[in-house]
């Protein structure tokens, strides 16, 4: 097998089975290799809170709702209840259930908490009330799916990238970024949390692209002075469907017929992101100011240092912070953040 994919507790269990015996098979002269996985990748464990009741009479762990039940008719108190988060267990009642989460919020809103939760390998602790940023997210994208779908349908062919504004061109990074993530993750590091954080940076970036092109109604056709704007959108919303497919398959399949897609967006193969849209012109950097954020600013990627730091002193917000005094140091970072002191009073 390529990948094993297991928890701490099956390294000495489910493991140890299968090598001992592969190893023993190949000793028989049976098969040709002596490790059965090529690779083993050990997931994080999702935690829970347990309530153990402490008193004379009993010393047990309880679920969520006849714990409510005890407190309210005053068989026990809260300083007889010792709450701990531990890993998830049916002897300790700390599991969830997430039937009604999926009934109210939908099975992708659901799968998208867990998933953004954390990187795969790292541990996590169960929050219910978790599942409504993934919720907003998906129906963000539902709703500007739809709502978007007149603005790219039926588009003519467009021409080479480089027919594409700064806006243009600042869309299909975030966009290709997302396809490139999404296959970097996919290939072995599992840190799914991330790409779900490009989609929705994608998503804010679509709205915000829609408002400042101005865009509105059905394609002219080829003679349309936006269509390269409506093209490096229809694109956008291709690489957001196909790269979330895997996460949420049901709003992917949704999004993926408003904008028009055939078939199955399953069957639309996986996007490969495009080397020449993962670079930009533009470069936002941070200015901070005694290690707060104060401004950002935007130059050419290739700046030199002095224009970065004449820029970042020349904005408004970092003036008016500053309040005329005259920074201690200055350290400028190309392609990174620019870093202002100035000594306190």
């Amino acid at each position: 097998m390529d990948l094993y994919i297991g928890g701490r507790e099956h390294a000495i269990l489910h493991l140890i089975y299968a090598r001992f015996y592969t190893k023993f098979i190949h000793d028989l002269g049976l098969i040709g290799f002596d490790e059965p996985f090529t690779r083993m990748y050990t997931h994080g464990l999702i935690q829970g809170e347990s309530r153990r009741v402490v008193t004379d009479e009993m010393d047990r762990y309880v679920s969520e709702a006849e714990l409510e039940q005890m407190l309210a008719s005053g068989k026990v108190t809260e300083d007889q209840v010792f709450r701990r988060v531990e890993k998830m267990s049916k002897s300790k009642l700390n599991g969830a259930d997430v039937t009604e989460l999926v009934r109210q919020y939908g099975a992708d809103a659901v799968r998208l908490t867990i998933l953004f939760m954390g990187p795969a390998e790292a541990d996590s602790v169960w929050d219910a009330n978790g599942v409504k940023g993934p919720y907003n997210f998906l129906r963000r994208w539902y709703d500007l799916a739809l709502s978007s779908a007149p603005l790219v349908e039926d588009l003519p062919q467009m021409g080479p990238e480089a027919r594409l504004n700064a806006a243009g061109r600042k869309l299909r990074y975030a966009a290709h970024s997302l396809a490139d993530k999404a296959s970097v993750e996919f290939e072995g590091r599992f840190a799914f949390n991330t790409v779900i954080a490009k989609a929705m940076e994608l998503i804010n970036e679509i709205r915000g692209f829609i408002a400042a092109e101005n865009l509105t109604g059905p394609c002219k056709g080829t003679g349309d002075a936006g269509l390269p704007s409506r093209w490096a959108l229809a694109e956008a919303f291709d690489i957001l469907a196909r790269s979330m497919a895997p996460f949420a398959p049901h709003t992917a399949e949704e999004a993926w017929a408003a904008q028009g897609g055939k078939g199955s967006v399953l069957d639309a193969g996986w996007p490969k992101a495009d080397p020449a849209a993962l670079t930009l012109d533009e470069v936002e950097l941070p200015v901070t100011i005694n290690g707060k954020i104060k401004a950002t600013i935007k130059l050419p990627k290739d700046a030199s240092r002095e224009a970065i730091e004449h820029a970042a002193l020349a904005n408004e917000h970092v003036q008016r912070a500053l309040g005329g005094k005259k920074p201690t140091k200055l350290v400028a970072v190309p392609g990174r953040i620019v870093n202002v002191v100035i000594r306190e009073q």
